[in-house]
């Protein structure tokens, strides 16, 4: 694998499978499916308090409360007041319906509004998607061997392992409103693999590449380890393999790789299908809608007449 590979690698994090030894290594980075739900809370409460700031620095009152009184009162006080000149400022310029009025009187109303249309513009111009996306990704580790399946995540996170003769299926559940986790079925339950924020795209391809990897594992290690017990190979043994490697008779396992594949690119193209009907019902109510109220407003505009 080249540098510009690896470095690919690392930014998108994308399911990457290799080969050590006798082990399967597999390795993914994922932004949580939780992500930008708290920062997205703070923007919002950062926005509309510092536009309040703004609005009671400008409009409070000039005249100071006598010394005995109790600060918090004053601060109380203070901002309350300051909003109401705030909005009473507002309403004047609206009465009069027009924009010719002093500047003193909507600059703070000005500034506020920056402030909100800066949180909004941070909010949809994916500046917060990539803040969460650099800070809230999960980096989990997968080795597969002869006897276990070892699940690691981040880099000092202890491994926990599972019996490869105990897994019985690889499952993508829902996680959260945006997300999804990867769940590996075993006698002893169910383990959480990984957890995705977005679409079924990224669990889907994670769980592809561990089924292969459970698959390979498991044809590549078999002759290792009977090479292991037998201690070296003679010539019958040398000829049996050739034999065998004649017929090259498809795996099981091969077998039923393609199947998961194939199961999980309908299930895929199923999602987008009911998607795209959901997306098409609703723009026919829409319609219907709007229709209702042209029809509504051409029977009612003779009678206002």
């Amino acid at each position: 694998m080249t540098i510009l590979e690896t470095a690919k690698h690392k930014i998108t994090g994308e399911p990457r499978l290799k080969r050590e030894g006798d082990r399967m290594i597999l390795t993914a980075a994922d932004r949580l499916p939780s992500s930008g739900h708290e920062e997205l809370t703070v923007l919002r409460i950062v926005s509309v308090v510092g536009a309040a700031a703004v609005l009671v620095a400008y409009y409070r009152p000039e005249t100071a409360l006598p010394p005995e009184t109790n600060v918090l009162l004053d601060q109380a006080n203070t901002m309350i007041v300051g909003l109401a000149n705030a909005f009473e400022k507002l309403g004047e310029v609206v009465e009069r319906q027009t924009l010719d009025v002093p500047l003193e009187s909507l600059r703070g109303w000005m500034l506020a509004s920056a402030l909100l249309g800066a949180g909004f513009v941070f909010r949809h111009s994916g500046l917060l998607d990539l803040y969460t996306w650099l800070t809230n990704r999960e980096h989990i580790t997968l080795t597969i061997n002869t006897e276990h399946l070892s699940v690691r995540r981040g880099t000092f996170g202890f491994a926990k392992r599972i019996r490869r003769d105990s897994i019985t299926d690889v499952l993508i559940l829902a996680n959260h409103r945006t997300g999804h986790d990867v769940m590996v079925q075993h006698k002893g339950g169910l383990t959480r693999l990984a957890s995705i924020y977005g679409d079924l795209t990224r669990p889907t391809l994670l769980r592809m590449r561990l089924k292969e990897a459970l698959a390979d594992a498991g044809n590549w290690c078999a002759p290792r380890a009977r090479q292991a017990g037998s201690g070296s190979f003679g010539l019958k043994q040398l000829r049996a393999d050739s034999q065998r490697s004649a017929r090259l008779q498809p795996a099981k396992q091969l077998g039923a790789l393609v199947k998961a594949m194939l199961t999980d690119i309908w299930d895929m193209k199923l999602a987008e299908a009911h998607s795209a009907r959901k997306t098409l019902d609703a723009q026919i109510r829409e319609s219907e809608s709007r229709l209702t109220r042209c029809w509504i407003g051409s029977l009612m505009r003779p009678a206002l007449r």
